[in-house]
């Protein structure tokens, strides 16, 4: 979740430069607003040729969004101004990352005015010891990478707006990586406070807002939220849209910094180009979210019990992450445990080769995860939506940005708080060039290996199949050999091997170990269940009921009953239907069964009761049981019961329809 919030802030930083880089090479504004005073010229949008009836969809659309304002200039001259859901011309409202805008040109202020130097080392200013990375690397640091998002202080994992010394530690040297990383520019505030000698909102009022007429300051409590009214934000775009001058007075006068200020356009998409990769080098990602619930009383858990289970957690090899002394994520190689909000935790995967790596690196997470929760009586929720708690009653945890999102996300929606305190899922995130390429290849690596096998066993059938008289000879011969089940799914795995052809030799043998251990015990209960299926044909005892009447509603209920004990006692639905048809079929005529529609029908209560009921000896059961990551008694509770439900249900709906023809 954090991630999705962070890019909304990276793309209404990086709108507002490109709407000003874009404007400021050759744009001179005609019209300033008087600094004093409301007065505006205005313009009107029919004067302009602009459409009134799009005009009116327009604010509608702002009205429906909580849209608190909103604002056009032309020419310096208003065209547009709407205030909508409570909101007014003297309004208050913050800026959000917009406010980075506004640090650089106050920086930049103050570099012209020789009270620092955005060459300058950040400690030389707010002192030493403001991360926790060596002496040396934090000397690194520059002001210059503070405002740029160079500072390669860790980003992964971590509390992006907490400037604790204790949340601020090193992920790589300065000017090597880009990353969207609110604390080291939220300590700009202190580096011009330290090197003016004066408050932030002094200064500001100082040199901007006077100059120009605005009126906004920065909040409380260290932060970047700038607030102001709607005017007031245009006159700031105003002044940087005319290169840092406002009505023939420079209000920013140092013409390189500026021109480096806005240019980081160009930065920002080399360093995306920079991330474009070689197809060898593709990588495959999974996030897992998480609810937690105290089986003691089925409610969310609070962060002392968080807590606990972190501290469970590190016996396998995590790493504690702090903030203001409290534990808020955990990190192993390349693998990071997240606090969510509602005390959600959530996996950042490695970044791997495969799916199958992925799904090893799940499993192992899982198992981990099953050890800690049923030592301390927690339950999973791997994925959906939490029907049962209300948002007031689901626990918070400290992570501070938390705090501000609870705030501020209803203003976006009324169901902002439920999607992000009662929902979790499961991301996979994969490196591709092309979306259309991407689906493709997904779809033809992953079920070729499955096709081909089908595939051939068809042609086989069908060769041997009465009515096309087919001669046998070499080509048949061959094509019946490969349309053997075993030959073909024996095909269908070299072909999947064909997909591996990147790894090393461990990484094969570890996959090939993985895929036996998990499918072994499977492939077993099939066998042992096949088994048994040729015992019960071969014993007589089904033949025995030959003297069971298979016509009319009576007949179906009879062979829904014979496959469903048959799939009971074997366990295969395969067996179930293959012998319960073996049975019936030399009778039907016997009987004086008649119509198409009945032998439909003989046939569908057949299938019904051959899905009748899934437990212990049945593959399938075992397959649900091992992948769900569920307990045996939950399969039985929850899996056979909805075997059991939909049989009947198939025999019900052929009642009803023999009842309704006949």
């Amino acid at each position: 979740m954090r991630s999705f919030f962070s890019h909304i802030s990276i793309i209404k930083y990086l709108l507002f430069f490109s709407i000003v880089f874009f404007s400021t090479s050759s744009y001179t504004q005609s019209y300033f607003p008087p600094i004093s005073g409301n007065s505006w010229d205005t313009l009107s949008p029919s004067n302009l040729n602009w459409c009134q009836e799009n005009i009116d969809t327009l604010i509608n659309f702002l009205d429906m969004t909580n849209t608190k304002s909103f604002i056009i200039l032309k020419d310096g001259k208003i065209v547009l101004e709407n205030y909508l859901n409570g909101h007014s011309d003297t309004t208050y409202w913050y800026w959000a990352s917009a406010a980075k805008s506004l640090m650089a040109v106050i920086v930049g202020k103050a570099q012209e005015e020789g009270y620092l130097n955005i060459e300058d080392s950040t400690s030389k200013y707010i002192g030493s010891g403001w991360t926790s990375c060596s002496s040396s690397q934090e000397r690194n640091i520059k002001i210059k990478h503070q405002l740029m998002m160079t500072t390669g202080i860790n980003d992964i994992g971590v509390d992006l707006d907490c400037i604790d010394d204790t949340c601020l530690f090193f992920l790589d040297t300065p000017n090597s990586r880009w990353a969207y990383h609110n604390a080291p520019y939220l300590l700009l505030r202190d580096v011009v406070e330290s090197a003016t000698g004066q408050g932030i909102n002094m200064y500001i009022n100082q040199k901007l807002n006077s100059q120009i007429g605005m009126f906004g300051f920065f909040g409380l409590n260290n932060t970047n939220l700038f607030y102001s009214n709607t005017r007031s934000m245009a006159r700031f775009g105003l002044l940087v849209l005319n290169q840092g001058k406002w009505n023939g007075s420079s209000i920013l006068n140092d013409s390189i910094y500026f021109n480096q200020m806005i240019n980081t356009k160009e930065q920002i998409i080399e360093y995306f180009k920079s991330g474009i990769k070689d197809k060898k080098n593709f990588k495959i990602g999974i996030e897992h979210e998480k609810f937690l619930f105290d089986n003691n009383s089925n409610k969310r858990i609070d962060y002392l019990k968080i807590k606990e289970m972190f501290s469970a957690l590190l016996e396998f090899g995590w790493n504690p992450i702090l903030e203001k002394n409290n534990v808020i994520a955990l990190n192993k190689g390349g693998k990071n445990i997240t606090l969510e909000p509602g005390n959600q935790i959530e996996l950042s995967g490695e970044k791997l080769n495969h799916i199958h790596e992925a799904c090893a690196e799940s499993q192992d997470y899982l198992f981990e995860l099953k050890q800690v929760t049923k030592k301390l009586n927690l339950s999973i929720v791997s994925a959906g939506f939490d029907p049962i708690s209300k948002i007031n009653e689901i626990p918070n945890n400290p992570k501070q940005r938390y705090k501000l999102m609870t705030k501020d996300m209803p203003l976006g929606g009324k169901l902002s708080l439920d999607m992000m305190y009662r929902t979790c899922g499961t991301q996979l995130n994969i490196d591709y060039k092309a979306s259309h390429k991407l689906h493709n290849e997904i779809y033809f690596s992953a079920f070729l290996p499955i096709i081909i096998p089908i595939i051939l066993i068809s042609i086989s059938t069908l060769l041997k199949y009465p009515s096309f008289n087919i001669v046998e000879n070499d080509l048949t011969n061959f094509i019946s050999f490969i349309g053997k089940p075993e030959i073909a799914l024996l095909i269908g795995l070299i072909i999947s091997m064909r997909f591996m052809k990147r790894d090393n030799s461990k990484n094969i043998s570890k996959w090939i170990g993985n895929s036996l251990k998990n499918s072994l015990d499977i492939l077993l209960i099939t066998g042992a269940g096949g088994a048994l299926g040729f015992i019960i044909r071969s014993s007589g005892v089904i033949e025995s009921l030959g003297i069971v009447n298979f016509n009319g509603t009576y007949g179906l209920v009879s062979v829904f009953l014979i496959a469903a004990l048959i799939k009971t006692v074997q366990g295969s639905s395969t067996v179930a239907i293959i012998t319960t048809c073996a049975l019936v079929s030399p009778l039907i005529d016997q009987v004086g069964v008649i119509g198409e529609i009945q032998k439909i029908l003989l046939i569908t209560s057949i299938g019904s009761g051959a899905m009748t009921v899934s437990h212990f000896n049945d593959s399938y059961f075992w397959v649900v049981t091992k992948y769900s990551n569920l307990e045996i008694k939950e399969v039985i509770k929850f899996f056979s019961t909805a075997t059991l439900i939909q049989g009947l249900i198939g025999l019900l709906a052929s009642v009803v329809i023999f009842l309704l023809l006949t």
